[in-house]
């Protein structure tokens, strides 16, 4: 018999945001408030609640969206997108904002 692929459970559907404001907290903790109407809706089931952040590949801007294939998110190319899991803060359903807060590591996806 060979080896069994593990299929995990396919995690929600990426909701559509934009970066509103960026607040430094300390030189290493930054919160940052994301926002759109995509967060219409959205639930936080604390207290072990996560977000992920799916972010462009180094040195561009545009975002590819990626498939699930049953255990990972993969790229068109069949790279694995640089994605991040956060921890939400506060969420605003009225203003339709979400705040995560962000530790800052020299060369991280996130430093830029």
């Amino acid at each position: 018999m060979g080896p069994r692929s593990r299929v995990r459970r396919e995690p929600p559907a990426f909701r559509a945001v934009a970066v509103r404001s960026t607040d430094a907290l300390t030189p290493r903790l930054v919160r940052v408030t994301v926002g759109g109407a995509e967060l219409a809706g959205m639930t936080i089931e604390l207290p072990a609640a996560s977000v992920r952040l799916l972010l462009p590949p180094p040195g561009r801007t545009d975002l590819v969206m990626p498939a699930w294939n049953g255990n990972e998110f993969l790229l068109p190319d069949g790279t694995r997108p640089v994605i991040r899991t956060l921890t939400p803060r506060h969420l605003d359903p009225v203003a339709l904002t979400l705040d995560v807060e962000v530790v800052v590591h020299d060369g991280g996806a996130l430093a830029a």
